[in-house]
């Protein structure tokens, strides 16, 4: 690896885990709003992944010896897993599924699908520049993560309207 970019993947490492533990500690703290629910675990477990991604890769990346490109590779692949598991997991559940699953389907995962393609594919990219890519796709991630988890426990603390019973 270029000696240029470890301050990016050590400040990137610091911002990753930093975010990654507020992240779990909020979701440990409000478990009650997205627990006993399937579609919303997998979405939980996939804001946790987003800053997986940038957090193991950088943490490879500065690795001695090691190419930039071997932890943003399985990764990337660790991502496209996660996706497909939560399709697979809406599909068998989409009754079930309200309208933040639905939008998590219809939006999320096709941005999130995309953003772990180009991040395979520009680890494999031979160019010079393609480390510069893959540096602002980590920069999405953490961002794409922490926001992911902050709209599933918003979206959970709304209060539900309460049925009332006529007669």
């Amino acid at each position: 690896m270029d000696s240029d970019w470890q301050p990016f993947f050590g400040a990137m490492a610091v911002v990753s885990v930093v975010v990654l533990a507020v992240l779990l500690a909020a979701l440990q703290l409000a478990s009650s709003r997205w627990r006993g629910s399937p579609l919303k675990e997998v979405a939980a477990v996939l804001a946790v992944l987003a800053l997986l991604v940038p957090l193991v890769g950088s943490l490879v990346a500065l690795m001695p010896g090691t190419s930039w490109r071997v932890g943003f590779l399985v990764m990337g692949g660790a991502g496209v897993c996660g996706l497909g598991w939560q399709a697979a997991s809406y599909l068998r559940r989409e009754e079930e599924a309200d309208t933040f699953d639905d939008r998590q389907v219809q939006w999320g995962l096709p941005v999130s699908l995309a953003v772990y393609v180009a991040v395979l594919a520009f680890s494999c990219a031979t160019a010079s520049w393609a480390v510069y890519v893959v540096a602002g796709l980590s920069v999405w991630l953490v961002l794409a993560g922490l926001a992911g988890a902050w709209v599933l426990l918003a979206r959970a603390a709304r209060p539900q309207p309460t049925p009332t019973v006529s007669g």
